[in-house]
């Protein structure tokens, strides 16, 4: 028969508009924009976000008002394709393949699809509008099982709020998504510059180590934390760490405390980029059940502690030595289980060169942790059968 290329079931000219999964909700920020309305029941501004209801009956984009066959539809057996389109992002699934005809409309809506377990939420650039807009009844509708995936894209673009702690915490506590366990908040490595208030700052961070710098307002993960009650995986991956200046006790991880997410237990964070004072793991010791812990790429910088530089440094370099019976992560060890530090460096404070963990760092983390029942990392063959015998 005739070979139909995967490329022609999709339209370049119909990505234009994003459909997504959300019961026909579109997650555009540009539209939310443009579609404020006044809520005269309760007398509050909502966003305008459309849904199946509100709909016409006339041609949509989520809708084709006639049957269209396609040139493959009598080739490649309907499961097959749901089991190659599963492997499509939501926008390329519903804005693209989905529009092309009628059964390609089909084969987006079955429920076998691994889309249909999470979703991607646009978090612009105001973080109060953010929440405003997962508070709405349209997300909270969409965010119902089997979606219990959270993906937020753009974060690092986002503003520093201008806000209250009060009315902060307030947003987040209406934009709880209690189905959500899983929260993605990791970056592609061709992410742009995130934001920074500083410019100074962000040319400072710029020339403490030559990888693409990808931050977001802490204030994010302290509403998440506050919004996502049930969460118990969180993925950070490629995103920058710190600096963290004296006196900071809140960080990317800390704010998800046993208060706000008592579930949490497996963080992924790979190739992160920050100082040697998170390797004492004072950032997740308020994750009393934290049994998972995966850090391949880990760059342990001594520059991004600022005033803790020095010391922390030194504290890298006991845990690499025997006189110490202290290791990596010893505030929080006490549960973990499953960690990966592969590829993990850390810079030299006298040459400022890359050098991988130590092997000695690496046994004593094995023999300081107890309950390790799986570890991956750079040890050397020798090395893995003396901690095995």
């Amino acid at each position: 028969g005739k070979k139909v290329s995967p490329s022609s079931w999709m339209s370049s000219n119909l990505m234009k508009r994003c459909i997504s999964p959300y019961d026909g909700m579109s997650v555009d920020e540009d539209d939310h924009q443009s579609s404020s309305r006044q809520d005269a029941a309760d007398g509050t501004c909502t966003r305008n976000i459309r849904n199946e209801n509100d709909r016409p009956p006339i041609a949509t984009a989520t809708a084709p008002p006639t049957r269209t066959r396609s040139p493959f539809e009598d080739e490649i057996p309907r499961d097959c394709r749901v089991r190659i389109i599963c492997h499509l992002r939501p926008k390329e699934l519903y804005g693209a393949y989905g529009l092309t005809c009628t059964q390609c409309h089909e084969d987006s809506l079955s429920e076998t699809l691994s889309q249909k377990t999470w979703g991607e939420i646009s978090a612009g650039s105001e973080l109060e509008r953010l929440l405003k807009r997962m508070a709405h009844r349209s997300y909270q509708r969409a965010f119902n099982r089997p979606r219990t995936v959270l993906k937020m894209l753009g974060h690092t673009e986002m503003l520093r709020p201008d806000i209250s702690w009060e009315d902060l915490e307030s947003l987040a506590r209406k934009a709880t998504l209690t189905e959500v366990t899983t929260l993605d908040l990791s970056v592609t490595l061709s992410s742009s510059l995130g934001h920074s208030d500083d410019e100074e700052l962000q040319q400072q961070r710029m020339m403490i180590h030559e990888a693409p710098m990808n931050f977001y307002p802490p204030a994010l993960s302290w509403a998440l934390a506050r919004a996502l009650p049930n969460l118990v995986e969180l993925d950070l991956s490629n995103l920058s760490g710190g600096p963290r200046e004296e006196g900071d006790l809140a960080s990317e991880l800390s704010v998800f405390g046993h208060e706000n997410t008592p579930g949490l237990y497996k963080v992924t964070w790979r190739r992160r980029i920050g100082g040697c004072r998170f390797l004492r793991g004072n950032d997740l010791q308020t994750l009393e059940h934290l049994k998972e812990l995966h850090l391949d790429g880990l760059v342990a910088d001594f520059r991004y502690d600022s005033s803790y530089g020095s010391n922390t440094y030194g504290f890298f370099m006991e845990c690499a030595g025997y006189e110490s019976d202290r290791c990596i992560f010893f505030r929080c060890n006490d549960n973990l289980e499953r960690v990966s530090l592969v590829g993990s460096k850390y810079i030299d404070q006298e040459t400022l060169q890359e050098h991988p963990f130590p092997q000695s760092m690496l046994i004593k983390f094995v023999q300081g942790t107890p309950s390790l029942k799986w570890f991956r990392s750079d040890l050397k063959r020798a090395n893995v059968e003396i901690l095995r015998a």
